[in-house]
């Protein structure tokens, strides 16, 4: 677990996974895996791939975002 600013980026949700496992990273990049925010409704994927400089914040994560990594759905991973 840990808490991330609304000024932290994308790539560095990235990074702390990634300190996990290299193969967390690699899933996540290729959409194989996603990250969610769990407070949203429906929910909707971090695009590691095109938001990484994008802050918390911005794509709407922020000041309450509850974020799980999961496999993805079809519909994502294709």
């Amino acid at each position: 677990m840990r808490r991330f600013d609304g000024d932290d980026q994308v790539k560095d949700v990235l990074n702390w996974i990634g300190g996990h496992g290299t193969l967390l990273r690699t899933k996540l990049l290729s959409r194989e895996w996603c990250v969610v925010d769990l407070n949203r409704y429906p929910s909707a994927p971090i695009a590691f791939d095109s938001d990484l400089e994008k802050t918390l914040q911005f794509i709407g994560f922020w000041p309450s975002g509850k974020l799980e990594l999961r496999p993805s759905d079809d519909c994502w991973y294709s």
